[in-house]
């Protein structure tokens, strides 16, 4: 007679040796494409600066302080509006379509957990790349990197990373979606908060993207209005009523992760 078989408890997967894999997915996939690639860009503009203090040089005439920050003003704005969709992009949408999910979760493990830790990874990942990138540039002009710039690039992350989280859970065109979002945005949003009845109403369903160059110009400190480079308030609403709107779009991805079936793209 041979022995009943005992079944053995199904092993669960450890949480924190997938954040390994997720650190280094995140360091090969987007950390080292975004230093290479905002480098050189940053390369271009203070060689730009260098040219333009040359000119004013040659003239006799100091650069005045708020051309170089106005050409700095110009790269971070790409780089706050990019470097998110970059660290961002795919977050579920690239496990579900590249049938991923199938391995990850062969184990037991709790899928929001999972997510949660690789939404980390990424938030934490882009503050930190882009730290790095300030640094950098602060070897070579001003401003140099400082506590608002982290306040800054918080702000930018969270609003444009909730959104991109939300549609991740919804489909795979997450990152083209939200381009489209933000450019519609762009277009729509003031005009429509300027008319009466639905399309007033309807201008709250983007989120106020355009004044989160509010809180850049706090950071630098270049008031927009007066074109001067004094000290600017911190726009504590706009600062909130972004990073809010991003906050409720991770809450809405995390409820639609949960409704939605891993496996279909």
């Amino acid at each position: 007679m041979t022995a009943p078989s005992i079944p053995l408890p199904r092993r669960r997967a450890r949480l924190g040796r997938y954040s390994l894999w997720q650190i280094r997915d995140f360091t090969i996939n987007t950390a080292i494409v975004t230093i290479v690639l905002f480098g050189l860009l940053g390369a271009l503009f203070i060689a730009q600066i260098h040219a333009q203090t040359e000119m004013f040089a040659a003239t006799h005439r100091p650069l005045p302080p708020t051309l170089a920050l106005h050409t700095y003003n110009e790269l971070l704005s790409m780089f706050s509006f990019t470097a998110p969709i970059l660290a961002m992009n795919g977050i579920l949408a690239t496990d579900r379509v590249s049938g991923y999910t199938r391995f990850l979760f062969a184990k037991p493990l709790s899928v929001p957990a999972y997510y949660a830790q690789s939404l980390v990874v990424r938030l934490v990942g882009f503050i930190a790349v882009a730290c790095v990138m300030q640094a950098l540039w602060g070897r070579f002009e001003s401003p140099a990197l400082s506590w608002k710039f982290v306040v800054d690039m918080t702000a930018f992350v969270v609003t444009i990373g909730g959104i991109i989280f939300a549609l991740s859970a919804l489909t795979k065109y997450d990152g083209l979606i939200a381009v489209m979002l933000m450019l519609l945005t762009a277009l729509l949003r003031e005009r429509w908060m300027g008319s009466t009845g639905v399309l007033h109403a309807a201008a709250y369903v983007f989120p106020p993207l355009g004044r989160l160059n509010d809180v850049q110009s706090w950071f630098i400190g270049l008031d927009p209005l007066s074109d001067a480079a004094t000290g600017v308030p911190f726009p504590t609403k706009w600062f909130w009523w972004n990073v809010g709107y991003g906050l409720a779009a991770f809450a809405i991805g995390f409820a639609i992760l949960r409704k939605r079936s891993l496996t279909k793209a």
